[in-house]
């Protein structure tokens, strides 16, 4: 029994039984036909069939071919973006492949005789069968390379309803990067990856996932981001302002030196729409917000004591994380008729958000669960002697992955 290793190649230069045909393979049914190796009546390989499949494995069974001493099989498929194609020997009538779920093979089976030693392609079969489970991301692409981001896009897999974009490190462990959401009006998807370095190689997956949590086979793409462009700076005005660093807690910003600058105004607005300001002497800056939070972020040089604010540059970043709800209002509503006593608490929704938890602060500090809320209601109305009793309340938005934002603390 002889197993040869698996060949990929580009789309296009499959291996077929035509061209092996071409090659003078072919000639051994003439040479078997002579030598009475074949019976009159045979055809071809009869009974290909898959009897068994899983997510990760695909059985096929045949009938025995008259006087044939093994068989052939050639296989074909999509891994990771390349065509593979493979070839098996083997004595028996049945076949077995491990393969990632949601995988087409295409397979074709051929009879070997004893004395040839060359599967003979005039008594071939062919069957195309699937593994099960939701199929891997198709077409995937990495393009828009900049010195700090670039886009991978794909197309939808039936049944997935997100998909994961992980890095792959140099030892093969992987680190999440963001989970993308299916969108059914879109069959292609995609997503900017950023904060990335600058003249450096990356090596990214994607899986697809469907609604009960199963997971496809991976598809890897490798891309290198490119050099940051030179930008002189003659006239004194901040150049190449941008966001280096983004946590849930922090932006780092930078920028090109400034020549004859005594150093760098920044300022920025905080959550309540406060202006606040800092003066530094290095061309970047630390920002410490809240998760999920955008800023308006201005940098101009100073000169001798003073800010030159018309050589100043402006950029708008943001935090990671869910944003937290906006504009939040209290008041408590008298009872009215049928409604009893009750509070009622109103905010604008947040980016990303799929649902907010509402909180009562106890006269021991402590805070008790009042309610929890769909992303589209965008209000609360509490009702309860308990609840009534507070005085402090706090909206915290929640996003697809469970992560939390930064409260929001409102009193009467």
């Amino acid at each position: 029994m002889k197993a040869h290793k698996s060949k990929k190649f580009i789309a296009g230069s499959v291996l077929v039984a035509g061209s092996l045909l071409a090659s003078g393979f072919g000639a051994t049914t003439l040479y078997a036909q002579e030598n009475n190796q074949v019976s009159e009546n045979a055809t071809s390989i009869s009974g290909l069939k898959s009897t068994y499949q899983s997510k990760d494995r695909i059985v096929i069974t045949w009938d025995d071919f008259p006087d044939a001493s093994h068989y052939a099989i050639e296989f074909y498929y999509e891994d990771s973006g390349e065509q593979v194609y493979d070839y098996y020997e083997r004595n028996n009538n049945w076949f077995t492949l491990e393969t990632g779920s949601g995988t087409d093979v295409r397979f074709v089976v051929s009879p070997i005789f004893e004395d040839l030693g060359n599967p003979d392609y005039d008594f071939s079969a062919e069957i195309t069968a699937s593994t099960k489970g939701i199929p891997a991301p198709s077409s995937v692409t990495v393009s828009n390379e900049t010195d700090q981001s670039a886009l991978v896009a794909w197309e939808a897999s039936q049944g997935a309803t997100k998909y994961l974009i992980r890095k792959v490190e140099e030892d093969g462990t992987t680190s999440k990067i963001r989970t993308v959401y299916a969108d059914e009006a879109n069959e292609k998807l995609s997503y900017t990856i950023k904060n990335l370095e600058p003249l450096t190689d990356y090596k990214i997956q994607i899986t697809a996932v469907d609604a009960t949590g199963d997971r496809s086979s991976s598809r890897t793409r490798n891309f290198k981001t490119l050099k940051t462009p030179l930008k002189e700076n003659l006239q004194g005005n901040i150049n190449n302002l941008r966001s280096t660093y983004q946590s849930k807690n922090k932006i780092v910003t930078t920028w090109d030196k400034v020549n004859n600058a005594d150093g760098y105004k920044i300022v920025w607005l905080n959550a309540n729409g406060s202006e606040e300001s800092e003066v530094v002497n290095k061309n970047w800056f630390t920002l410490q917000t809240v998760s999920g939070r955008q800023h308006n972020i201005t940098v101009m040089p100073v000169y001798s004591g003073e800010a030159a604010e018309d050589q100043k540059s402006v950029i708008a970043a943001s935090s990671k994380g869910v944003t937290a709800p906006e504009h939040v209002t209290i008041e408590k509503l008298e009872k009215e008729g049928q409604f009893d006593e009750r509070i009622h608490i109103e905010w604008d929704n947040a980016e990303d958000a799929v649902k907010y938890l509402v909180r009562a602060k106890q006269a021991d500090g402590t805070y008790i669960k009042a309610a929890t809320e769909p992303a589209w209601r965008g209000s609360s109305t509490l009702y309860g002697s308990e609840l009534l009793q507070a005085s402090t309340f706090k909206v915290i938005a929640v996003n697809a992955d469970g992560e939390q934002s930064t409260h929001i603390e409102i009193s009467l």
